[in-house]
């Protein structure tokens, strides 16, 4: 949600095409495949394209036609890449659209960076019961309910203000991998898997197939790494998320 007039009209004020928050150099991606193949600089930077602010101009235009492009390219490449902030990155060069940095309030992020941990926000910011504590019902081996995910997850949100401070709220729900796909006849379940909590591959196979029982599960599904930002709860084809129990 937009939280603030500001965004609105940053790229018109600063006589832009496109306005942005820029990456970090540190965080850039793909950026020898974009240099070999694309000729790019450190003078074309990559943009957190999860919150864009564009005016009608012929080179914005031009910006977006060249994006689908360059991201048609990506897909078909050895190796392919998907990611859009590399085809936008190879887009904002081609098109030689005018742009400008926006400050990171423009585009808050409701994660850690560090963690992954995702961090609750709001416009008005949030109600005591909202807040992100540790809840004794989740799991201790689920990692981004651990000590350190919830302690940095407080620390951005501190930052943040809640969301108080933010003009752009950027937020990856869950909703937004939702289907209406019929659910399969099998009891599809996701193995949520936790780092290094099993000490050999054997002993994991063992507490899968324990599992396996336990949950009336026919088959089970490697869950993607928490990093996508899935719910798997939310996620219409599964009938449970199973996170692994330490073995140690």
């Amino acid at each position: 949600p937009v939280a603030s007039d500001y965004p609105r009209g940053a790229a018109a004020a600063a006589g832009a095409d496109v306005a942005f928050v820029p990456v970090p150099e540190r965080r850039w991606h793909a950026k020898d495949q974009l240099r070999d193949g694309y000729g790019l600089t450190d003078e074309t930077p990559e943009a957190n394209t999860g919150a864009l602010f564009l005016r009608k101009t012929p080179k914005a235009l031009s910006l977006l036609r060249y994006w689908g492009l360059r991201y048609a390219e990506f897909r078909r490449a050895d190796p392919p890449q998907l990611m859009d902030q590399v085809s936008f990155r190879a887009a904002l060069k081609a098109s030689a659209a005018r742009w400008t940095a926006m400050t990171d309030a423009a585009n808050c992020r409701g994660r850690d960076p560090r963690t992954r941990a995702h961090v609750p926000l709001g416009c008005d910011g949030l109600a005591p019961a909202e807040r992100f504590a540790p809840d004794p019902d989740l799991l201790a081996d689920d990692p981004e309910f651990s000590a350190k995910a919830l302690a940095g997850a407080a620390v951005v949100e501190r930052r943040l203000g809640g969301g108080t401070k933010c003009d752009v709220l950027h937020s990856h729900a869950a909703t937004d991998y939702r289907d209406d796909a019929p659910v399969p006849a099998d009891r599809t379940c996701f193995w949520v898997s936790t780092p290094f909590a099993f000490d050999s591959s054997d002993d994991e196979a063992r507490a899968k197939a324990a599992a396996l029982v336990a949950h009336g599960c026919d088959v089970f599904v490697d869950a993607p790494p928490r990093l996508w930002g899935l719910d798997y709860e939310a996620l219409p084809f599964v009938a449970a998320a199973v996170r692994e129990p330490s073995a140690r």
